[in-house]
């Protein structure tokens, strides 16, 4: 074997095994984080706001307990979408009333955030959010994930809310060899492309 050959087929490998650790790096889930909480219906009860008169509210509806539950990232890869859920629920020995509107969130300077703004959703039996996001900076990034409970008139109108839930959360931001998602993928996508130019080059005849 001639030793242009071996050459090119030596850096031909190079190149689609570090297009393979790239790709590898890429398909790597992030690990997971759960956080549970719970609330009684004495807890929930307490700090109304009226939406109104912009006064403590004190003589709201009874309201059932409530658990939350957040699934997250417990490290993120820059660049690239990672799931955020919020799943609450009701105390199986709670009522749940209809005037009562989740109202959920995610705040973040740092990580982008789709759905963005507030999504609402009637309060009933394993209420679900979910996001994505993309963090934007590394070696970390935070967001804050806001959740209120709002009670509503017969007629429909809010008439108050409590801020059920402000946790902080917190994501360590990893890359592979300092390159983001994006592009980790570019190049990953040029390394193989030119492993294999170079394999095929490698295979060619040569001319004395």
């Amino acid at each position: 074997m001639r030793r242009g050959t071996r050459i090119f087929r030596w850096l031909g490998a190079v190149c689609l095994a570090a297009c393979g650790l790239l790709a590898a790096g890429l398909a790597w889930p992030s690990p997971r984080a759960r956080v549970d909480l719970v609330w009684s219906g004495e807890q929930v009860q307490s700090a109304w706001v009226s939406l109104q008169t912009e006064s403590t509210s004190s003589d709201a509806a009874p309201a059932p307990g409530l658990s939350v539950a957040i699934d997250s990232p417990g490290l993120a890869l820059k660049g690239r979408r990672e799931r955020l859920e919020l799943s609450v629920d009701v105390a199986p020995d709670s009522r749940a009333v209809p005037v009562y509107i989740l109202a959920a969130e995610v705040v973040s300077a740092e990580v982008r955030v789709s759905p963005a703004g507030e999504s609402g959703q009637a309060l009933r039996p394993a209420t679900a959010f979910a996001w994505s996001l993309v963090a934007l900076h590394a070696p970390e990034a935070s967001a804050t994930i806001l959740v209120r409970l709002r009670r509503h008139a017969a007629g429909g109108e809010a008439e108050a809310e409590r801020l059920l839930l402000a946790r902080e959360l917190v994501l360590p931001v990893r890359t592979l060899a300092g390159l983001s998602a994006p592009a980790a993928t570019w190049a990953a996508g040029i390394l193989g492309l030119a492993g294999a130019i170079l394999w095929v080059a490698a295979g060619l005849p040569r001319t004395r």
